[in-house]
């Protein structure tokens, strides 16, 4: 499930800008929460 939702966040910041800055976000989260 974590990882469906960095790739989301990818697709979206490959459409948005300023979403990429959310997508790291939510990868730091998930390395932090593994």
């Amino acid at each position: 499930m974590e990882r469906k939702k960095t790739t989301r966040a990818f697709v979206v910041s490959c459409e948005g800008t300023p979403v990429g800055v959310i997508s790291v976000t939510d990868i730091l989260s998930a390395i932090i929460q593994s």
